[in-house]
């Protein structure tokens, strides 16, 4: 699924095996594995059992991982809120699971010994980001709980008022306005972080600018060559399912852009980008699109990569040594 969604090729699940048809699955999957077993049936069964295992654990466990691979750091985090738009009713069609703990020889309450399966998101009519009143929707990183707490302030009894009519001849103070034009950009960040050592004013605007990437990985999930653009399944603990592979969707599609980036940077190197002029801050979508046209070709019971060139090699060897394998057929 995670191939799917880094196509790019706005496909629903169901065409699933439409998809994989043009795809080399035994060499990337692994053997055995034929377009044919990726239908919709089997990644139904498939979500179901990541729900009822737990997508916040399996999803935090994979980031970790992710991370420590490929050091990122974990000093700080920004957090965001988007929704995703759905068709359909979507009741909920698991049953309630309860996992028992084995453990023997302790005197523990039964509650202490018994973990219920997750409880499925709400998917419910809002306010829409989509533009999409009429249709449900579910949120990403939705807010539990929150506090308004009403301030009042007093003042005097009014007094009597004793009206004036002013006549002024009115003339722009030209000092004055481009003073207030120079401010007009400025704004306050807040911080509890008092120490300037741990948190000094350049790496805290730096931290605050970051945010912006997490809001762009929202429309990254939002695109409309997204697998994911409408949503189509058939019960809420499906498409929570498919939230946390479009998350893990998106995790790939970060690291992957970061990799190719640092190394560019390492290396002062650039590629050329869409417009043919050469960066050395490339988009993952564009890597991808270089790399369309490359097929496995098998002759003489030989494996080849067909339409193989120098810069497709250059940008390979940007990337992980995991990567070679696939496309430099290295064992």
């Amino acid at each position: 699924m995670i191939l799917n969604g880094l196509g790019f090729v706005s496909k629903p699940l169901y065409m699933f095996p439409q998809y994989f048809e043009t795809i080399a699955c035994e060499h990337l999957i692994g053997a055995g594995v034929k377009p044919e077993y990726l239908n919709d049936d089997k990644l139904g069964t498939v979500m179901d059992k990541l729900f009822i295992k737990g997508l916040d654990t399996i999803f935090f466990i994979i980031a970790l991982k992710a991370a420590k691979k490929f050091n990122v750091s974990l000093s700080s985090s920004h957090l965001d809120s988007s929704s995703m738009h759905v068709h359909g009713e979507y009741n909920t069609s698991l049953p309630e699971v309860i996992f028992e703990n084995q453990q023997s020889g302790k005197t523990q309450d039964l509650e202490e010994l018994t973990v219920k399966s997750p409880k499925e998101i709400t998917i419910t009519y809002g306010y829409s980001r989509d533009h999409r009143p009429d249709l449900k929707q579910f949120k990403y990183h939705q807010i539990a709980e929150s506090k308004v707490t009403e301030i009042i302030s007093h003042k005097k009894d009014n007094q009597a008022e004793t009206s004036y009519q002013i006549s002024a001849t009115v003339s722009q103070n030209e000092s004055k306005i481009n003073t207030e034009i120079l401010s007009a950009g400025r704004f306050i960040i807040a911080t509890n972080i008092l120490e300037s050592k741990q948190l000094g004013d350049d790496l805290m605007l730096s931290e605050y600018k970051a945010q912006q990437c997490c809001e762009r990985g929202f429309g990254f999930l939002k695109d409309p060559l997204f697998f994911a653009d409408s949503i189509f399944l058939k019960s809420p603990e499906r498409i929570e399912s498919l939230g946390m592979i479009m998350g893990l969707c998106l995790l790939v599609y970060t690291l992957a852009q970061r990799q190719v980036r640092a190394a560019l940077s390492k290396s002062k190197s650039m590629i050329k980008n869409q417009l043919a002029k050469a960066t050395d801050r490339p988009t993952l979508r564009w890597i991808f699109q270089r790399f369309q046209g490359i097929h496995l070709v098998k002759l003489h019971n030989e494996k080849h990569v067909s339409n193989w060139d120098q810069d497709r090699n250059f940008i390979l060897n940007l990337l992980p040594d995991d990567c070679l394998r696939y496309y430099q057929l290295i064992t």
